[in-house]
């Protein structure tokens, strides 16, 4: 009797999750069908997707407890219904809206969908700042300035890249208006569901090492035998394999080029960073038919007329493959000009930034990045790795790239190394020159430990840094991670 009511209600579990998994996908073709407002009007925020999530939820808890699982495995599946305790919790009583902001004008109403609400206190729009890519008409930021009047005024900024949050309210930079006086920001206020969730994500951590800590002293018995390591060893290193390839640098010549420092993202690190940074975003793996990142990079420095037509930025699914004209899931750097040289996204992207845009969204601003670091890249702006100190006034460390108009303190020496020193490298790649190449660079690296004040990072530091770019590899952690845990299943 026991076994029949457990069989039914295991397929009961089943056949709920499997109706959860059929809308899930429903909704994906929906989604770019009908637009992302749609389905998150119509499904996901629905009463009936709700109830089917709660039946699907208390039927399991049922099914869980009855099977009696192991202490760990359970915690697993009570993280999950934390999650979705304080996903429900969000859905019923977090407040969500706009806040529509006029320059000089205060306000403290926001609208939802049931109507205006007042904050507990008033915002006023400061100033509104747009900041474009370089040589584009493309914005690369945009950031409200705001002054909060409570019971004592405060400034705060919101902008793409940072939210702001005060007493509970969330912030977050959604638009502007096409005159630039005014912004749209969209609004939250979720307390309570914010904390269950994230309290549900701790509890499934947590959980998932320790089930980890004891599965896998199983698994590693089971991959003892010398077979099983040689197809382990031979699946991890088949990937290595590439096709035909665009120009690009000798490995170590390009390695030696990653050693080098540049300011990026507002610290010094090694070059070898950046170009992994590059080819990340481009094409979503830290190689690249084999290459290594700084062979990408570099090949786009040195081999730009190979490099764009190479068919190596990864586009997302939706719109921008429409409007790029992509046949599959990857262009190259000149799909997105048309025949007159204008740019293909650019009327989506100015639409999306001032909220018009009707359709999906996110594969056009991922593509948009995209082309807009490439062109940072060719503009110059992305190398700095000239250091320089004004000895006679600030004494702080400035770095430039060849292409910046240099400050008058500059000597004229320093003016010559900065402007030319580059060119000649350029001229030893095409001539192949890798043994003068290798002794430019290092003359490069003598004039940023003499112009950098001391303000390098330490040669351990350096090394370090490469070290972890070396290791951290996005695609073979997942591949290894992949099949060790088909095998811990098993």
């Amino acid at each position: 009797m026991l076994l029949f009511e457990m069989r039914k209600i295991k397929i009961i579990t089943i056949s709920l999750w499997i109706i959860i998994v059929a809308v899930l996908v429903g909704a994906t073709i929906i989604e770019k069908m009908l637009g992302s407002e749609y389905v998150a009007a119509n499904i996901f925020q629905s009463l009936w997707f709700v109830a089917v999530w709660t039946l699907a939820a208390s039927v399991s808890i049922v099914y869980i407890f009855k099977r009696r699982l192991r202490a760990v495995v359970l915690l697993i599946h009570l993280a999950f219904l934390l999650i979705l305790i304080g996903a429900g919790t969000t859905f019923f009583c977090a407040t969500r809206g706009v806040v529509n902001l006029v320059k000089a004008e205060p306000t403290n109403t926001i609208i939802t969908d049931d109507g205006d609400v007042e904050l507990p206190f008033s915002i006023t729009l400061s100033d509104f700042i747009i900041d474009y890519y370089p040589g584009t008409d493309t914005p690369s930021d945009f950031t409200s300035t705001m002054i909060i009047d409570d019971d004592e005024s405060c400034h705060a900024a919101v902008s793409m890249n940072e939210a702001f949050s005060y007493r509970g309210w969330r912030f977050i930079q959604s638009s502007y208006d096409a005159g630039e006086n005014g912004c749209t920001l969209q609004v939250s206020h979720d307390p309570f569901g914010i904390m269950i969730t994230y309290s549900g994500y701790l509890m499934l951590a947590i959980s998932i090492l320790l089930f980890m800590s004891f599965e896998y002293r199983r698994a590693i018995k089971l991959i003892s035998s010398r077979s099983v390591i040689v197809v382990l060893f031979c699946l991890f290193f088949s990937f290595a394999a590439g096709a035909e390839n665009p120009k690009v640098l000798p490995k170590n010549v390009a390695s030696t080029l990653g050693e080098l420092n540049v300011l990026y993202n507002g610290r010094v690190s090694q070059l070898q960073t950046l170009a992994r940074d590059f080819t990340i975003k481009l094409c979503g793996s830290d190689s690249y038919k084999g290459y290594s990142a700084e062979q990408v990079f570099t090949g786009f420095m040195f081999y730009y007329s190979d490099w764009k037509h190479e068919k190596i930025i990864k586009l997302k699914r939706g719109d921008v493959r429409k409007l790029l004209d992509a046949e599959d899931r990857y262009v190259a750097f000149i799909n997105f000009r048309g025949q007159y040289n204008e740019y293909k996204l650019e009327d989506a992207v100015k639409l999306i930034h001032q909220d018009k845009y009707k359709g999906e969204r996110n594969s056009i601003i991922d593509a948009d990045d995209k082309f807009n670091m490439i062109v940072s890249f060719y503009t110059g702006q992305m190398l700095k790795i000239y250091p320089a100190v004004d000895e006679s006034g600030d004494t702080k460390v400035q770095w430039f790239s060849q292409g910046d108009k240099l400050p008058d303190w500059i000597s004229s020496d320093d003016w010559f190394f900065i402007k030319k020193s580059w060119d000649y490298i350029f001229e030893q790649v095409v001539a192949k020159d890798y043994k003068g190449l290798e002794k430019s660079i290092d003359k490069l690296k003598k004039y940023q430990e003499a112009k950098s004040n001391g303000a390098l990072p330490s040669a351990m530091s350096q090394r370090l840094e490469r070290i972890y770019n070396s290791v951290a590899s996005p695609f073979y952690a997942m591949l290894l991670a992949l099949v060790f845990g088909l095998i811990s299943l098993v």
